[in-house]
Parts: structure tokens; C-alpha cells; sequence
């Protein structure tokens, strides 16, 4: 029911009921025989609309996966498929900015690259795009990059204090 509809039903509800309720009281003044008999007196009906909202189910949770985290200027190693022989190059992408990336080694399986050293002071997330020497795009990784580190370590081995030739 609309709620035009509605008023229009209670409106004329309401105007019964007051009619009633008139007559019975001019039967109380004069004595005839419409007034002998007794008219119960309706109470108005109200329609209430109830409107209920659709129940939309909730969407399933997707756990997204761990963007690792690095620090400006570090040399790390992209895996990836089907890369090739031949070297391509390795983009990072902040915003709508490209820049190339230092490319160490290049394999079928992968790509170590060492990232620019920047002066940032709150992480920030971007993305590093391998892209085949054909122009496509092989692989996009995304990456947390943090300040720079105020220690490096560098991995050697144990140099013998005694000559080995």
C-alpha cells in the first residue's frame, strides 16, 4: 500500500468513528426508535508499513598477501618465470613515475637488483615491474621500501692469515 492509500483509509476510519460516536450522543437527547438499538463503536485501524532492507551477504574475506619489506638501496633477487637469456630491464613504479632500476644478474629464473638509495623517512609502497627484452611485462612485485639501513652488512668469507699458494 502506498501512503497516500493509507491516509485516505485512516482518514475515513477516523471519520466513521467520529459519526458514530455523534449519532449516540443525539440519541441521549431525543427518544426515537433509530436510537433504541445500540452501535458499537469501532476504533480506527492503523496500518503500519514495515519496509524491510534486502540482506546482502558479506563478502568473503581475501587475505592479501605480505608485501615484503626493504630498505632503500639493498640488493635483493626477484623470482620469476621464464625471463630468458637475454636481459630485459626492471622498473620502479611509484605513483605514475618509472624509474629503472640497477640490474646485478639476470636469468631465466629471476633477477637481483640493487634498488636506488633514497632519503625517505616513512615507508612507502611501490612496485618493481621485470619487463622482457620484447617490451612485455613479465612480472610485478610489490615492495615496502623503509629508510635506508644505518648498518650494512657485508657477507665475506674467512680470509686465511697464512699464504695459500
Amino acid at each position: 500500500m502506498t501512503r497516500r492509500t493509507i491516509t485516505a483509509l485512516t482518514l475515513i476510519a477516523t471519520l466513521a468513528v467520529t459519526l458514530a460516536a455523534d449519532s449516540a450522543l443525539a440519541c441521549g437527547k431525543r427518544r426515537s426508535r433509530s436510537c433504541s438499538r445500540s452501535y458499537p463503536v469501532r476504533q480506527p485501524v492503523v496500518v503500519k508499513q514495515v519496509v524491510t532492507a534486502p540482506v546482502v551477504p558479506a563478502a568473503p574475506v581475501v587475505a592479501e598477501p605480505q608485501i615484503p619489506s626493504v630498505p632503500a638501496g639493498a640488493t635483493l633477487t626477484l623470482p620469476a618465470n621464464f625471463l630468458g637469456a637475454a636481459q630485459g630491464d626492471v622498473f620502479l613504479v611509484f605513483q605514475n613515475i618509472k624509474l629503472p632500476v640497477t640490474i646485478v644478474a639476470w636469468n631465466n629464473n629471476g633477477v637481483t637488483i640493487t634498488l636506488p638509495p633514497m632519503a625517505i623517512k616513512d615507508p612507502l609502497q611501490l612496485r618493481l615491474d621485470i619487463v622482457l627484452p620484447d617490451g612485455k611485462l613479465a612480472h610485478q612485485q610489490k615492495i615496502r621500501v623503509t629508510a635506508p639501513a644505518s648498518v650494512i652488512l657485508h657477507p665475506t668469507a674467512p680470509v686465511s692469515p697464512l699464504p695459500t699458494s
